[in-house]
C-alpha cells in the first residue's frame, strides 16, 4: 500500500480484514479499496444515506451500534460484497451492486446506472491511491464459497 493518510488508515485494519477476506476467497485489496471508498478507514463514520462503518454497510438485521464494531462491519460488508459479486458474475459488476444493491443493479442493467458508474470510478481512484495506478484491477469473480 502507499503511504497517504487514507491508505495508512485503511492499512491499520488489514490485520482484521485480511483473514476474513481470505475465508471468503476474495482478494483483500478489493476489501481495502471498498473501505477506502466508503470510510477512508474511519470506523465510526455514518453517511448521509445511513451507511455505517468501515465498509459502509446499510443496516438490515444488524443495528447501527453493531455495525460500528469494526469486526462486525467487515464480516457483514464482505458477506454482502461476495453476494453482490456472485450475483453480478464479476468483481466489476459486484462493486456496482455493492453500492446500488443487487436488485437495483439488475433493474438498472448492471453497467447503466450513473450512480454505479460513479462508484466504480471512485473504486478505481481508491485502488490507484492504495496500490498504484499501474496495478491491474482484479475483475474476475472469486471462484469459491466462504469457509465455514
Amino acid at each position: 500500500m502507499t503511504t497517504t493518510a487514507a491508505a495508512l488508515a485503511v492499512a491499520a485494519w488489514a490485520s482484521l480484514f485480511e483473514p476474513i477476506a481470505a475465508g471468503y476467497g476474495i482478494d483483500p485489496r478489493i476489501v481495502a479499496t471498498v473501505i477506502w471508498v466508503e470510510s477512508r478507514g474511519q470506523a465510526d463514520v455514518v453517511s448521509e444515506c445511513g451507511a455505517v462503518g468501515l465498509m459502509g454497510v446499510m443496516p438490515g438485521m444488524e443495528s447501527i451500534a453493531d455495525l460500528l464494531d469494526p469486526e462486525t462491519n467487515i464480516v457483514c460488508g464482505i458477506h454482502r460484497l461476495m453476494a453482490a459479486i456472485r450475483a453480478g458474475g464479476s468483481v466489476r459488476r459486484g462493486i456496482i451492486a455493492y453500492h446500488v444493491g443487487i436488485e437495483g443493479a439488475r433493474r438498472l442493467g448492471w453497467e447503466c446506472s450513473l450512480d454505479g458508474q460513479h462508484y466504480l470510478t471512485m473504486f478505481r481512484q481508491g485502488w490507484a491511491e492504495l496500490f498504484g495506478a499501474g496495478i491491474p484491477l482484479p475483475w474476475a469473480a472469486p471462484a469459491r464459497e466462504p469457509e465455514e
